[in-house]
């Protein structure tokens, strides 16, 4: 094994946490200081349905790339708030599709995936346009490059198409 590689990966693999540490706590923080109580995960459930709307449990775990088993208590503490709506299919009365709930439309608006006070996008403000492409280009090419790669770049490129939808 190439130790040059090896020590890039381990650094990469950091700064990758790191970076999304520092992410999810300003988004939040950002919640906090609207009054909201809500985790991550829960600011992404409501995130993905403001924009995609009667999802299955399954279609959600996919779209977060959360274990479905891990989602139901996201699920059931955003519906206690009146946050989400699940109900029965109309057309599948086996599938349960999940709702985003009018109180749950209402904070939406407020609640942006990107901001300029996030520290992302102040970093990549300061290393400017040209570098932020690289950037984001190597880490394409390097999802690519992964087992299941390709698969992985479709539920990027969904994800982002989803969060673009919804600034």
């Amino acid at each position: 094994m190439d130790d040059t590689i090896k020590n890039y990966s381990l650094e990469l693999r950091i700064i990758l946490l790191t970076v999304g540490k520092h992410f999810r706590e300003a988004v939040e923080r950002r919640m906090q200081a609207m009054g909201l109580e809500l985790g991550f995960l829960q600011f992404s459930v409501l995130r993905v349905l403001s924009v995609e709307d009667n999802l299955s449990l399954k279609d959600l775990s996919q779209l977060l790339h959360v274990d479905p088993s891990t989602l139901v208590k996201t699920l059931d503490s955003l519906e206690k708030r009146g946050l989400i709506h699940r109900e029965r299919d109309t057309k599948d009365r086996r599938r349960i599709v999940i709702t985003l709930a009018p109180q749950g439309r209402e904070v939406m608006p407020d609640l942006e995936t990107i901001r300029e006070d996030d520290p992302v996008y102040q970093a990549m403000a300061q290393i400017g346009v040209e570098e932020s492409e690289q950037l984001v280009e190597l880490l394409r090419k390097l999802v690519q490059h992964m087992p299941h790669g390709d698969a992985m770049m479709d539920s990027i490129c969904q994800r982002v198409r989803v969060a673009q939808a919804s600034v």
